[in-house]
C-alpha cells in the first residue's frame, strides 16, 4: 500500500492475502496409483463429472462451514482442500489433510462427511475406537447430510432426505438413514459381524454392537447419534417423546460448540448427551428449546440421570454440569426444588421414611468451610441450598446451607419432603441416628475450634444454635405436657 504523504490518500494497493478456498482435485482414473492434478481453484470445467463434482461439492462444504460456524477450512488456517478422486478400490476416506473417493461413488454428502473428519481430528480429537468412534462417524454424517439438504444439488425429495450417500450411481440401497436407523444394515465390508443386524437408534439398543470389528462398530452404532440429529433438525414422536425441529442452521450451532468446545477425546455417548445440554445453555437457547434438547437426548437414551435429578429449567442446572453432575443435587418433583437429597451432603443417609442427616454431613460442611478459595477439593455436594457463593472457586457453603441440616434434622420421617431415590448414597445403621442432644454437642464442639471461627460468621452461627435451642426446648415443653 502507497500513502500519499501530503493528502494521506491512498494512491496504491495490492492484496497479498489470497482466496482461502482453494480446491485441488487430483485424477486416479480408475487406479490405485499416481493420481493427477486435474483442476484447480480457478480453472474451468473438465467434462468429467467425478472430477467436476468434487469440486464443486468442495466449494459446498467450504461455504457451510464458513456461513454457519466462521469456520476457513477444515483446520481453521484456510488450508488448502485437496481430493483425490476416481480411486480403483471402493470406498472413501480421509488422510489427515486430504479425502480420497473412489470412482462413480462422489456424493455431496460424501464430501461433506469427510471433510468433517479433517475438523474433527483438529477440535475434539475423539478417538477412533468403540462409543467415541460412533460419534465421529455421526458427526460426519451429520454435516455431509446438512450440506447436501441444503446446496441444491443430487436428489433431495423427501422420500430420501435423509439417506446418506443416496446419489451414488451403484448404491444398491442406502447405506444408512439417520430417519430410521434401524432400517438400515451396515455393510459387511466393515466386518464379518456386520452385514445382518440392523443399526441402532437408542443407546444399547436394539442392533446395538459390542464386539471389535469396525473399531467397536464406529460404523454401526452411529445410528444413536444419527437418530439424534434427525429430531433435532426436523422433528419427530420417538421413544414416547415429542420433539420439536429447531432446523439445520440451530442445530448445525448446537454440535459445532460440543465439537470445538466441550467434547473430549475419549467422549461417550453419555458425555455427548450431557454436552449437548450445556451447548444449548452456552448459546443461549430459550428454556423451552433447552428442554426440547434434553428431551432429544431422552429420546435416543443418552441421558444417564433419572429424570427427577436436577432438572434443565433449574437456576442451577449449568453450575450443576459444570460440577460434574454431582449426584447428592437432587430435583424433587413435589414443588420443583432441590433439596440436596433432604440435607444429605455427603450421600449417606439412611433409606426413604429414615432421618437423613448425620455427623458425616456436618462434617463436610465445615471442612468445606476450611478450605482455601480455588481448592481443586471443594466438594459441590456440601453446597446445599445452592444460592450464589461466587464461582465454582469459591467457597460453596454457608450457613443456609447448615440451617438446611439442622432443619431437616428436626423433621419427623413423615415430614421429609421430596424423593431422593435417584440419589446414589449408601446405607446406614438407624442407630447412628442423632438425637438433639448429640448435635447440640457437636456443634459446642466445632465452634470452640478457633480455625472455624475465623472463616464462620459468627452472628449466624449463633443464631443457629439459638434456634436450635428454642426448637429442643419446645420439644421438651410438649413431652412435659403429655406426661
Amino acid at each position: 500500500m502507497l500513502v500519499d504523504a501530503h493528502t494521506a490518500e491512498i494512491e496504491f494497493h495490492y492484496s497479498l492475502i489470497y482466496d482461502a478456498k482453494y480446491r485441488m482435485i487430483y485424477d486416479y482414473a480408475g487406479r490405485t496409483y499416481n493420481p493427477v492434478l486435474v483442476r484447480w481453484e480457478g480453472q474451468g470445467t473438465t467434462g468429467i463429472e467425478d472430477i467436476d463434482e468434487t469440486y464443486d461439492y468442495l466449494g459446498d462444504t467450504y461455504d457451510f462451514y464458513y456461513d454457519h460456524h466462521g469456520r476457513d477450512s477444515y483446520d481453521n488456517a484456510g488450508t488448502n482442500l485437496i481430493a483425490e478422486v476416481r480411486y480403483g478400490v471402493s470406498g472413501a476416506w480421509w488422510y489427515g489433510s486430504f479425502m480420497r473417493i473412489a470412482q462413480n461413488e462422489v456424493t455431496d454428502d460424501t464430501v461433506g462427511h469427510e471433510f468433517t473428519h479433517g475438523v474433527t481430528e483438529r477440535e475434539s480429537q475423539l478417538i477412533y475406537a468403540n462409543e467415541s468412534g460412533a460419534i465421529t462417524e455421526s458427526l460426519s454424517d451429520m454435516w455431509g447430510e446438512w450440506i447436501d439438504q441444503t446446496n441444491g444439488a443430487g436428489n433431495d425429495s423427501s422420500a430420501v432426505k435423509w439417506y446418506l450417500f443416496e446419489d451414488w450411481a451403484s448404491n444398491p440401497w442406502p447405506w444408512r438413514r439417520m430417519d430410521y436407523p434401524n432400517l438400515c444394515k451396515t455393510s459387511s465390508s466393515y466386518g464379518s459381524d456386520f452385514g445382518n443386524i440392523p443399526q441402532p437408534d437408542r443407546l444399547y439398543g436394539a442392533g446395538w454392537y459390542y464386539g471389535s470389528q469396525d473399531n467397536g462398530g464406529a460404523h454401526h452404532n452411529l445410528g444413536v447419534g444419527n437418530k439424534l440429529c434427525y429430531l433435532l433438525t426436523d422433528d419427530g414422536s420417538f421413544n414416547n417423546y415429542e420433539i420439536s425441529g429447531i432446523g439445520i442452521s440451530k442445530t448445525a450451532d448446537l454440535v459445532y460448540e460440543c465439537q470445538t468446545n466441550l467434547l473430549t477425546s475419549s467422549a461417550d455417548y453419555y458425555d455427548l448427551g450431557n454436552v449437548l445440554i450445556l451447548a444449548a445453555a452456552n448459546l443461549g437457547f430459550t428454556q423451552d428449546e433447552r428442554n426440547n434438547v434434553k428431551n432429544a437426548c431422552a429420546a435416543v437414551e443418552i441421558l444417564p440421570y433419572p429424570e427427577d435429578c436436577l432438572p434443565i429449567c433449574h437456576p442451577d442446572y449449568v453450575d450443576w454440569v459444570l460440577m460434574g453432575r454431582p449426584t447428592c443435587w437432587c430435583y424433587s418433583p413435589y414443588d420443583g426444588t432441590s433439596y440436596q437429597c433432604d440435607g444429605d451432603a455427603d450421600g449417606k443417609s439412611v433409606p426413604i421414611l429414615k432421618y437423613r442427616v448425620y455427623t458425616g454431613d456436618l462434617n463436610l460442611i465445615v471442612a468445606n468451610w476450611q478450605k482455601k478459595l480455588g481448592d481443586p477439593t471443594l466438594n459441590p455436594c456440601a453446597d446445599i441450598d445452592h444460592k450464589d457463593s461466587g464461582g465454582i472457586n469459591k467457597y460453596r457453603v454457608y450457613t443456609g446451607d447448615l440451617n438446611i441440616v439442622v432443619a431437616n434434622w428436626k423433621k419427623r420421617d413423615v415430614d421429609l419432603p421430596g424423593n431422593c431415590a435417584s440419589c446414589e448414597r449408601g446405607q446406614q445403621a438407624k442407630a447412628d441416628e442423632l438425637t438433639f442432644e448429640d448435635l447440640v454437642k457437636w456443634l459446642e464442639d466445632v465452634w470452640l475450634d478457633p480455625e472455624v471461627r475465623q472463616v464462620i460468621n459468627e452472628d449466624a452461627w449463633l443464631k443457629l444454635i439459638e434456634s436450635l435451642m428454642e426448637e429442643i426446648q419446645d420439644l421438651l415443653t410438649k413431652s412435659s405436657e403429655q406426661n
